[in-house]
């Protein structure tokens, strides 16, 4: 309703990102394409979340302060819930959706989702509800993982997933591999205990230095968790990128691409299923980027696959 252009983040890039996507693959990307024919359900979302913090979102005030966007309170209500959490719930389900989809056919991405820092007990951070901590949790319960299968987290965006790290606090089954920018939001230390793998930049990282630590680093993490690894899930924000507002970091574009092939081909190497979610991106390149990540996934590893799409 126009308020989405006074936010830093543009609502729009899923979007762009779609139609970008559409116009470079054509029928082979529709072919691949499943879409989420409901939002996440009360039942999913309190997988995480409780149910205190769940109604407390029918207050504007509460979403206002979440999204760090006070004219949202002149719209009511309701209309957030339709216009602002609804779709939300619908990224939700489609981060639900491709871990599902990865476990069955070996990857898959969400356009959207990545909200890495809603906590079970309250949002932040402009992140309503943590999808990543869902979709693994509704994956144990419909049976797609078992109870004590190995999930390995990878949060590249620049910012500490600290949102993941509190709902698996007292899961080590779950382990947690990040790199972010120490000298930004959010400083949770008590999330940053919890990591497994902790790797904090500094402002300005660039290019070699990035993925030399990646590069180094990644391998090793999952060396570590052997080969009992059944499902990865990449957070691949793409706010490392230079001149982003908000990431303060010096990646460039083709950076950024090195780095998403780089996570998707050490993980098929080692034969694990993985989900990418797209996160954090405060740039009008965001979209480009993540398009031309899912076209190169599409053109390396994209074969239609019409079973794929039944739901």
């Amino acid at each position: 309703m126009g308020v989405e252009n006074l936010h830093p983040f543009d609502s729009k890039k899923y979007g762009r990102a779609f139609k970008l996507l559409r116009k470079t693959h054509g029928k082979k990307f529709d072919k691949l394409c499943i879409a989420p024919q409901h939002p996440a359900n009360e039942h999913s979302l309190r997988l995480v979340h409780t149910a205190e913090y769940l109604k407390s979102l029918k207050s504007a005030e509460k979403v206002e302060s979440i999204l760090e966007l006070p004219p949202i309170r002149l719209l009511g209500n309701r209309i957030i819930d339709h216009r602002v959490l609804r779709p939300m719930r619908l990224a939700t389900e489609g981060t639900i959706m491709a871990v599902r989809h990865a476990l069955q056919y070996g990857m898959a991405i969400n356009l959207s989702g990545g909200y890495h820092h809603a906590n079970p007990k309250f949002g932040e951070g402009f992140c309503v509800y943590n999808d990543i901590g869902i979709a693994i949790a509704s994956a144990i319960k419909t049976g797609h993982l078992t109870k004590d299968a190995y999930v390995a987290y990878i949060d590249l965006d620049a910012h500490q997933g600290n949102g993941v790290a509190r709902v698996f606090l007292k899961s080590p089954n779950v382990r947690l591999f990040d790199m972010f920018n120490a000298h930004i939001y959010p400083g949770d230390t008590v999330a940053q205990r919890r990591l497994n793998c902790k790797l904090p930049l500094y402002t300005g990282v660039s290019d070699p230095t990035y993925l030399d630590i990646l590069e180094s680093e990644l391998p090793k993490f999952l060396d570590d968790m052997g080969d009992s690894i059944a499902l990865a899930v990449y957070n691949a924000g793409t706010d490392v990128l230079a001149g982003d507002p908000l990431g303060f970091m010096s990646v460039s574009a083709e950076g950024i691409l090195k780095r998403d092939l780089f996570v998707f081909e050490t993980l098929k190497e080692r034969g694990i299923p993985w989900a990418m979610v797209t996160s954090g991106g405060y740039t009008q390149e965001s979209h480009r980027i993540i398009a031309r990540t899912v076209g190169e996934a599409i053109d390396r590893w994209g074969a239609p696959d019409e079973t794929a799409r039944t739901e």
